[in-house]
C-alpha cells in the first residue's frame, strides 16, 4: 500500500513537471530586441522571430530629427507605433501572432522613402517541431 502512495506521489509529480513545460510560448521572458535610429537608416535592417514569441524593442534615436518606429502587416496594417525624440529611448512589446513578414518603417512623412524601414520575419514555430 505504502508503495503505491509512493509511486503515484512520483507520477503526480512527473506530471506536473510535465505540463509546466509545455506551458504557452507567452509565458517566457521577452527577447529585447535594439533598434537604432538615424538619418535615414533603421539598424540592423534585418530581424526574426518566432510565432507568439514576446519581444522588447528598445528604440534609441541617434539623430538629429524625431522619428518614430511603426510596425506593418502585409495588408499594411499598423500593428505597433511609438515616438522616439532627437536623442532618447522609447521601448514597448510586441507579440508576433501569425509567420510573415512585417515592415518596420518610421511614417514620418518622407522618412520612409528616404531610407528608414527593416524587416520581421516571423518564423512558424510549429513547423520546427517533430
Amino acid at each position: 500500500m505504502q508503495i503505491r502512495r509512493v509511486y503515484r506521489g512520483v507520477l503526480f509529480s512527473l506530471a506536473a513537471l510535465a505540463l509546466a513545460a509545455c506551458g504557452s510560448r507567452s509565458s517566457l521572458p521577452s527577447r529585447s530586441i535594439a533598434v537604432e535610429l538615424t538619418e535615414f537608416a533603421i539598424t540592423p535592417n534585418l530581424y526574426s522571430a518566432q510565432t507568439g514569441e514576446p519581444l522588447a524593442f528598445v528604440v534609441m534615436n541617434k539623430g538629429v530629427l524625431d522619428h518614430n518606429v511603426t510596425i506593418i502587416d502585409p495588408g499594411g496594417k499598423e500593428l505597433a507605433h511609438v515616438e522616439v525624440k532627437s536623442g532618447q529611448t522609447a521601448t514597448f512589446d510586441f507579440q508576433t501572432s501569425t509567420p510573415g513578414s512585417l515592415q518596420i518603417i518610421c511614417s514620418i512623412d518622407g522618412h520612409h522613402k528616404a531610407g528608414m524601414s527593416a524587416q520581421l520575419t516571423v518564423n512558424d514555430l510549429s513547423a520546427n517541431a517533430y
